[in-house]
């Protein structure tokens, strides 16, 4: 199902607001566990192919930004804009950590791209 959900541009960018919604409510129930607890949420270079990602993460309310960390994974693409060989997509890195996002690399060094 979760493959079929990241290689979706549409179902990818619908779980992603539904997630942020359910983390506003979360932590409107447990205010005193944040900011001291994060959430990580895996993002893996297909989700970095779809503009669309960073638009959504741009929407998201600052509560979210500050207790939710995007953790970049090395899985491999289904579809890619650029050839294998060119490389990782650290414009769309750069962009999550300006929109407001604390960014971590999972799984490095035992991925795809290692």
């Amino acid at each position: 199902m979760y493959e079929s959900l990241i290689n979706d541009k549409t179902l990818h960018c619908e779980y992603l607001k539904h997630l942020f919604d359910l983390i506003e409510q979360i932590i409107k129930l447990h205010p005193m566990k944040f900011p001291f607890n994060k959430f990580s949420f895996n993002i893996d270079q297909q989700g970095l192919e779809y503009f669309e990602i960073l638009e959504i993460l741009g929407l998201a309310s600052k509560k979210v930004k500050e207790n939710l960390r995007i953790e970049i994974i090395e899985n491999a693409l289904a579809q890619r804009k650029f050839s294998y060989f060119v490389g990782f997509n650290t414009d769309d890195i750069k962009e999550i950590y300006n929109i407001g996002f604390e960014v971590a690399f999972d799984y490095l060094g035992v991925g795809n791209n290692s």
